[in-house]
């Protein structure tokens, strides 16, 4: 069944390889961002990178992965939309050095790394000591930006389902927050995270509460914003479709956003973490 499978993948790939190098740069580096490759130089390093993916996918033989690719190509980056999940469905693995992108296997616990994680994909914002990732609930997903969005303004749909999993996770812990994470495109990467920064003028609702937020954080101080909280305003059950809805204006940047499953950490948690963490045992 497997030889099988990947037979088919080889004769699909010749087509799909002819797709690639009619998208342009923009939707290169999507997908190129999506699979945690670098998004610099020019059409033909980015081509080369998504042949790279393509190729790894194929020779792995898996249809589920190369079907997620293959609509990323002809969709303009954009993920296949999936009923009761909408965490990002490729099971791509990237070769050593990469960063894995398929969710937690059911029924295993998360991590508690000293760094947030992101099991879907790539650390693309930069970590918060009080918060660590958990799951994603949400993909990376475009703001558009341009010469005309100073004066226009845009708005952006998405649905936010949990899983079964999800849902139990936030069942059964109070410390469990949904939080949506912006920042500036340009330039991110999952080896590049940046400031969490929304656009000049945004407004985030959920099931068409709005969320209440400091989406500017500090004046004069790049770094200060804190991720949106939209805990309160999901309805946590397994396979609910919560409707999120992202209008902004004023900006010319294009920005990006992902809503990540995280575990709060307390002050007095931390505090216990770093008086522990260089102890060295007596029977050592």
């Amino acid at each position: 069944m497997a030889a099988s499978a990947g037979h088919m993948l080889q004769q699909s790939k010749a087509k799909l390889q002819t797709t690639l190098k009619r998208i342009v740069n923009n939707e290169l580096k999507d997908i190129c961002r999506v699979y945690g490759k670098a998004v610099s130089g020019n059409k033909a390093d980015l081509q080369k990178r998504c042949i790279e993916i393509l190729d790894d996918i194929v020779a792995k033989g898996d249809p589920e992965a190369f079907e997620d690719f293959s609509h990323r190509v002809q969709n303009k980056g954009q993920a296949r939309a999936r009923a009761g999940r909408t965490t990002p469905a490729t099971a791509y693995n990237p070769p050593a050095g990469g960063y894995q992108t398929y969710p937690l296997p059911p029924g295993r616990a998360a991590p508690m790394p000293t760094q947030n994680r992101l099991p879907n994909g790539g650390k693309y914002f930069k970590s918060s000591p009080f918060y660590e990732i958990v799951d994603t609930v949400l993909p990376l997903t475009d703001l558009p930006g341009g010469a005309e969005m100073p004066q226009n303004r845009n708005t952006i749909r998405a649905t936010i389902t949990l899983s079964t999993e999800q849902a139990l996770r936030m069942a059964n812990s109070n410390d469990m927050r949904l939080l949506m994470y912006c920042g500036v495109a340009q330039g991110m990467s999952p080896y590049q995270p940046v400031d969490i920064a929304f656009p000049n003028q945004v407004e985030v609702k959920v099931n068409e509460d709005e969320i209440k937020s400091n989406f500017k954080g500090l004046k004069n101080k790049p770094g200060s914003t804190k991720p949106a909280d939209l805990t309160q305003k999901i309805r946590a059950r397994a396979n609910y479709p919560n409707h999120l809805t992202v209008t902004y204006a004023l900006t010319s940047k294009r920005y990006a956003f992902v809503v990540h499953m995280v575990q709060y950490v307390s002050a007095a948690t931390l505090t216990e973490r770093i008086k522990t963490a260089n102890i060295i045992p007596k029977d050592r």
